[in-house]
Order: structure tokens, then C-alpha cells, then sequence
């Protein structure tokens, strides 16, 4: 518990600073996109930043779609199944499936 603790707190002091040196970057240039910055600071790198920025965006992503593929068939089960409902006995994708 200990350990896992002590890193959530470093997670979330890394995410804390990286966060207040996008904000001061974002006062110093009016023009503050990522795209902007890479270019200003390092723009033979400017490709590893758009990598950066998607590869985030498809993890963000996943791990929505993971979330809701855990959350949304008890969801469904309680608001929409009746226990006369035959079709509920089934799993959540192969319900999607069947007539109704």
C-alpha cells in the first residue's frame, strides 16, 4: 500500500509540475500549441511531439473504451431488464445480437 501510494503522490507531482510548465509556456507564447513549442524549442524533434500527442490520445481513448466495456453491461442490465426479459440471461454483446 505504501508503494503504491508513494507513486501515485510522484504521478501526481509530475503531472502537477508538467502542467504549471505548460501553462507558463502558454503565457509566454500567444500562440501556445504543441505544435508551437516543439517548433520554437527543438524543431528537428517536432515529429516526436505529434507522436507524444497521439500516442496519448489513443491511450486516453483505450482506456475509455475499456471502462465502459466494463461499466456499461451492468448499466444496461439495471436500467433497461425486466426479470421476464429473456434476453437479458444473456451476456451484454450477445444480447446486442438477438431479435428483440
Amino acid at each position: 500500500i505504501v508503494l503504491g501510494l508513494s507513486l501515485f503522490a510522484f504521478a501526481g507531482i509530475l503531472s502537477a509540475t508538467g502542467l504549471h510548465l505548460l501553462s507558463a509556456c502558454a503565457r509566454a507564447v500567444p500562440d501556445g500549441s504543441f505544435n508551437v513549442m516543439a517548433d520554437l524549442t527543438v524543431p528537428t524533434l517536432k515529429v516526436l511531439a505529434d507522436l507524444a500527442v497521439a500516442l496519448k490520445c489513443f491511450g486516453v481513448g483505450t482506456s475509455y473504451l475499456i471502462v465502459i466495456g466494463d461499466v456499461m453491461p451492468d448499466a444496461c442490465r439495471t436500467l433497461f431488464c425486466s426479470d421476464d426479459n429473456p434476453h437479458c440471461a444473456l451476456d451484454f454483446p450477445l444480447s446486442l445480437l438477438t431479435d428483440r
